[in-house]
């Protein structure tokens, strides 16, 4: 899960959102194969957000919530709110 999800953040960060948004989404079992892991929520909110499809990101957001840890769910919230 981690190649992944550094895969679709590096993806974002040089501003290819479209192939982010594929690996995290289409080509890869991030969410699928780990679906209590709250990161893969996270990871795939931020990438919809940074694309424009909130209402998908405030859906993601909202899983990544449920699954964290107590001690992560503020960090949740910070992404959340960007």
């Amino acid at each position: 899960m981690t190649v992944e999800l550094l895969l679709g953040k590096a993806y974002s960060d040089w501003g290819h959102i479209s192939d982010a948004v594929s690996v995290m989404i289409n080509s890869s079992p991030v969410i699928s194969s780990r679906p209590e892991d709250f990161r893969g929520y996270l990871a795939k909110g931020i990438i919809l957000k940074e694309n424009g499809n909130n209402g998908d990101a405030e859906r993601m957001f909202i899983q990544a919530r449920f699954f964290a840890p107590e001690k992560a769910k503020s960090f949740v919230d910070r992404y959340a709110r960007k």
